[in-house]
């Protein structure tokens, strides 16, 4: 094989977030976002690799820009 070169390995990475949250409003201390995370891995395998599963985000600081 030709080491020089490696092989391209590509992501697809798709979120999708319910419609029904706690609170859409990013301002609340206890905003979060939940929904289903789906991911297409081509390149390592001759088929691509497909993972999916839940997700959930939750704001942990209030902080609107870093280093201040």
């Amino acid at each position: 094989p030709d080491h020089q070169q490696g092989k391209l390995i590509t992501r697809n990475i798709q979120f999708t977030i319910n419609a029904s949250q706690t609170s859409d409003n990013p301002d609340d201390a206890h905003f979060s976002l939940v929904g289903v995370y789906n991911e297409t891995i081509s390149g390592l395998h001759k088929i691509p690799l497909k993972i999916n599963g839940l997700f959930s985000i939750q704001r942990v600081s209030e902080v609107g820009k870093l280093n201040e």
